[in-house]
């Protein structure tokens, strides 16, 4: 099941905890094919949504950010994943302070 992926207690430090700088991956190996997790393959494996997946990110993103200031996790925030085939998060709190309307640049 590929909900279970980068989950091996044996390879990866708390696993079930959410960490974009995980030590255990390193740096110099994570975007590469000798990566020691699973994420988007290429060529062959490749997911066929990765590029709409990408193009509706950096438009959102792109139109989103501009607005929002000082954005930072929920004081009661906390990390949970769900799901079976897939895992991903449950939701994500976040708070923010509204760029004022002349300050945005466009």
């Amino acid at each position: 099941m590929i909900g279970a992926a980068n989950r091996d207690p044996a390879a990866f430090t708390a696993p079930d905890t959410f960490d974009v700088h995980r030590p255990d991956l390193g740096t110099a190996r994570s975007f590469t094919a000798a990566a020691q997790h699973l994420a988007f393959g290429t060529g062959l494996h490749q997911c066929v949504g990765t590029a709409f997946a990408r193009a509706e990110i950096e438009t959102v993103a792109a139109m989103l950010l501009p607005l929002l200031d000082e954005v930072r996790f929920s004081p009661d925030f906390r990390y949970r994943e769900a799901g079976l085939y897939t895992r991903g998060p449950v939701a994500l709190s976040l708070d923010f302070a509204p760029v004022h309307a002349g300050t945005a640049q466009g």
